[in-house]
């Protein structure tokens, strides 16, 4: 397993490149979609103006709500999620401070691919690259940074410089000391449909992660290029040429989604983050196995909704 790792980290490693100066990393691009981008992008001009286009496409709608809703407090659960699992907003906001302040050493998982560095010092020797889903030990902390012994020895980003959080402490290795009617994903780990269901939650955590991630990024993006516009109102740019040659998809399919299921996919990821940073009782064992499968796409959202999400991710180079 550990040779299998290494093997892993090893493809890794050469192909990934530094998207920001955390050492965050995109998950792994469909080759056709990375050639459509290829030719669509081919000055830094046309890139940010795609950014632009996305960005103020869905800014009323899942790039604010997205976007916002990482630092947002959770707000009360509503009845279709309460039935899903129920959880209380001081409840959330405790678990929330305890993810941004966990114990260390301690576990956390991977939710958005990231390079280990040989020092604190984010321009130090690269050392190897952490993929969504691994679990690793992480033993000192210095502000956004930690310090790891397994499976690599070297310095990660807890989060990105915009607070999307790339590692999180593992609901596996949870509170020992938690009461006979307490549990988190741990007390679960030994039943393998509650393990298979977690796990579903996690992957899907991961996704809204990484979602987040590129928009945060476009956000910035979309700064950069109107201030290089001379004067150009927003108005103006999103009638250019290069709005409307490579930005059609993007926004018609970030309208479409903002109008429709926005505020769905929004209340997912929220029970998704909810879902990992609880603990939750023996009584809502059952309310998770059952509801897993509302994370599913074609659950959400119908065949549709789901040509639009995965046409929207190819937009973005996913």
């Amino acid at each position: 397993m550990e040779a299998s790792r290494r093997h892993r980290h090893a493809q890794l490693g050469p192909e990934d490149t530094e998207i920001d100066e955390v050492d965050a990393l995109p998950m792994e691009a469909n080759p056709r979609t990375a050639e459509l981008v290829r030719k669509a992008t081919r000055s830094a001009r046309t890139v940010a103006a795609v950014a632009l286009a996305l960005a103020i496409a869905s800014s009323v709608g899942t790039a604010v709500l997205l976007y916002r809703l990482h630092r947002a407090e959770a707000s009360a659960v509503s009845g279709n999620q309460q039935e899903f699992v129920s959880f209380s907003e001081g409840g959330w906001r405790e678990q929330h401070a305890v993810m941004k302040g966990a114990e260390l050493p301690g576990h956390f998982r991977v939710y958005l691919n990231t390079i280990v560095r040989e020092d604190l010092d984010l321009q130090s020797p690269r050392v190897g690259v952490l993929a969504v889903g691994d679990r690793v030990l992480a033993v000192e902390r210095q502000g956004r940074r930690v310090r790891i012994e397994h499976p690599l020895r070297g310095w990660a980003s807890l989060e990105t410089n915009e607070g999307v959080e790339i590692l999180r402490p593992d609901e596996e290795s949870a509170d020992e000391h938690a009461g006979p009617h307490e549990s988190g994903l741990a007390l679960m780990a030994q039943d393998p449909k509650a393990k298979s269901a977690a796990e579903l939650i996690r992957k899907r955590a991961a996704t809204f992660t990484e979602i987040e991630h590129k928009l945060t990024n476009i956000f910035q993006k979309m700064n950069e290029f109107v201030a290089q516009q001379d004067g150009k109102t927003v108005a103006q740019v999103l009638q250019t040429e290069e709005i409307q040659r490579v930005g059609k998809a993007v926004v018609g399919g970030a309208l479409e989604l903002s109008k429709r299921t926005a505020q769905e996919f929004s209340s997912q990821k929220q029970a998704a983050e909810q879902l990992l940073q609880q603990k939750i009782t023996p009584e809502a064992r059952d309310n998770l196995l059952r509801g897993a499968q509302r994370f599913a796409p074609e659950k959400l959202f119908g065949q549709e909704g789901t040509d639009m999400v995965n046409a929207w991710k190819d937009a973005l180079g996913k």
